[in-house]
């Protein structure tokens, strides 16, 4: 099945006594794009001279590698081990020169030094002197690696690969890739918020006048569960969706919800209100309802269901394809006692993020205050005791 992905050139530089490395950094490279590319939409494209150049008459040949591959690669990796290379008449090898191109555009490059031990025969001291002349030189500007063996320097390649895969992501984060917002989801529209993930809501809360005294005791019970009831038809069901706009699916997701009230004042609980049967707040179960496809369903928007949210406010999701949204389960209630504004929070780990992201929704809430005498509802709370509904 086809997918889209972000290809990364990555470089494979070094003189040519560090011909088996080479072989091994490739391997290494594919071996990546075996276990993640399909679910990271990410491809890794191991580029070495010897496979990506042709003949050609005319010009310096670094001159050639570097308009070829050099100047398009995403990252470099640099091996040495005995030898440093030839001049090329701009620095002291070819694969300096490489090296320094690549830092100068900002570019990352991993740089490993072979430890192994070789023939006393085969070794050129000149050639040694100056390899450890420039690893002498970019320590202090430069974080180095060594290894061992070939076996040594595939794992520790292959490790320190993925997290340069990761940097790669977060620069090109803005590009091509998961586009992830947070917005309201209007229960009763069945349509999302626009795109300020903003929503404005205009209510009418009732507030229940006390009597100046209250002696008798079955009075006083009617009148606290009146209070409560009252005060839960004043709760706003504030359902959230992340939604994925962009061209590739987003894996492993680890996310933080948090709400702070900026201005007002208003409860915020993320179970329904007890006893609230009003037709304003709605149960999660009538989710059930829209999944399965009724006339009910939600319109033109590719909606998915997430799991449970924790009691830390916090969520695990497998996956979130692209062109998909997910819901929050379940939602916030919000009950408050004047004009407020809320600001909801996601902050996203995944797999495919260098860094956490943080999404926002803001919801703003005019309230309009309408008095009730507690006299006028005694009857009705008396006929509810009486049938259980208290």
């Amino acid at each position: 099945m086809p997918y889209d992905a972000r290809v990364f050139r990555i470089l494979i530089a070094s003189p040519s006594d560090v011909e088996e490395e080479r072989d091994v950094a490739a391997r290494a490279i594919q071996e990546w794009n075996n276990l993640h590319s399909s679910t990271r939409n990410v491809v890794l494209l191991p580029v070495r001279w010897e496979t990506h150049l042709s003949p050609e008459y005319g010009t310096r040949p670094q001159a050639v590698i570097n308009r070829a591959i050099v100047d398009d690669c995403d990252l470099l990796v640099g091996i040495f081990w005995t030898r440093l290379g030839s001049p090329t008449g701009v620095a002291d090898s070819g694969t300096i020169e490489e090296i320094e191109r690549v830092a100068k555009a900002g570019k990352p490059a991993m740089i490993y030094f072979s430890n192994a031990g070789a023939a006393v025969d085969s070794i050129d001291t000149d050639q040694l002197r100056l390899v450890k002349e420039f690893k002498d030189r970019i320590k202090p500007i430069a974080l180095i690696e060594s290894y061992k063996s070939t076996v040594d320097f595939h794992d520790k390649f292959f490790r320190q690969l993925e997290v340069k895969v990761r940097e790669l992501q977060g620069r090109h984060a803005s590009g091509v890739g998961p586009v992830l917002n947070m917005k309201f989801l209007d229960i009763e529209t069945r349509t999302l918020a626009g795109a300020e993930s903003e929503k404005k809501i205009a209510i009418v809360t009732k507030v229940l006048n006390e009597p100046e005294k209250i002696v008798d005791e079955e009075i006083k019970l009617l009148f606290e569960n009146a209070k409560k009831r009252i005060r839960f038809a004043s709760a706003i069901p504030s359902l959230f969706v992340i939604q994925n706009s962009g061209s590739s699916g987003v894996q492993n997701l680890f996310v933080e919800m948090g709400v702070e009230v900026v201005e007002g004042a208003a409860d915020v609980q993320t179970n329904p209100p007890a006893n609230a049967s009003y037709q304003r707040v709605y149960t999660i179960h009538d989710w059930d309802v829209i999944a399965s496809g009724t006339s009910r369903a939600i319109p033109n928007l590719n909606f998915d269901f997430g799991d449970e949210i924790e009691e830390d406010h916090s969520f695990e999701w497998t996956s979130l394809q692209p062109q998909r949204s997910r819901l929050i389960k379940p939602g916030y209630w919000v009950i408050p006692s004047k004009a407020s504004e809320l600001h909801f929070t996601a902050k996203v780990f995944a797999d495919s993020f260098a860094v956490p992201i943080e999404l926002k929704a803001i919801l703003k809430i005019d309230v309009e205050e309408r008095h009730i005498e507690f006299a006028s509802l005694i009857d009705g709370e008396r006929q509810l005791r009486k049938s259980g509904s208290m």
